[in-house]
């Protein structure tokens, strides 16, 4: 909220600290939804993350469109740290 009130700290806010923290958001806000609404097989999730950590690659099947978007979202996230 400082940054939106502050004229100097909003001057040198930069858009990169906006998308980390927007990127933060929807990351919590897909989990959410993912946890709460969509209900997600989570047997199926933990055997897609063994495969993946195995180098075994396994498509989750019923898993919803909601659990890609949030792997989507984690993985432009850690690539954005990365750089």
């Amino acid at each position: 909220l400082r940054r939106l009130a502050d004229a100097k700290v909003k001057y040198i806010s930069l858009p990169t600290d906006y998308f980390a923290l927007y990127l933060l958001l929807a990351i919590a806000i897909s989990g959410f939804l993912m946890r709460h609404l969509e209900k997600v097989d989570i047997v199926n999730v933990k055997a897609a993350i063994a495969g993946w950590a195995s180098f075994q690659l396994v498509t989750p099947e019923g898993v919803g469109a909601m659990y890609f978007i949030h792997v989507f979202l984690v993985t432009a996230g850690l690539l954005s740290i990365a750089r």
